[in-house]
């Protein structure tokens, strides 16, 4: 919650209200879900950052919203994009996910979604 951006009086008062629903064999996912839905009141950018991880996870089982999402990143910070571009190898052409230009920098993505943790 700290690297999100809350607040340490916000997070000692999630914290203190979660150990008060805590029982054995409590799943994280569940812990994980009510610090997110209370820290939601208090900020909900600071929970947009909370939940980034699981938000990627949820882009679907497809890659293609992933790519689009790395696209949208490299925009922000100023490039030139375009995705599903087919570049002329020495041998055989090869599809690249995102291509990103800026001034003189070139980028060539090759990106990997997996909607699992561990992979």
């Amino acid at each position: 919650m700290e690297r999100a951006g809350a607040g340490s009086f916000e997070i000692d008062q999630i914290v203190n209200e979660i150990e008060k629903q805590l029982f054995d064999g409590m799943a994280t996912k569940k812990i994980y879900n009510e610090a997110f839905s209370m820290l939601r009141k208090y900020s909900k950018s600071v929970a947009g950052r909370y939940k980034i991880k699981q938000a990627i996870f949820e882009l679907g089982p497809s890659g293609y919203p992933f790519e689009r999402f790395v696209s949208e990143i490299l925009k922000y910070q100023g490039y030139c994009t375009k995705f599903g571009v087919v570049i002329q190898g020495h041998c055989v052409s090869h599809e690249i996910d995102v291509a990103a230009e800026k001034d003189v920098k070139h980028i060539m993505v090759e990106c990997k979604f997996h909607n699992r943790q561990g992979y």
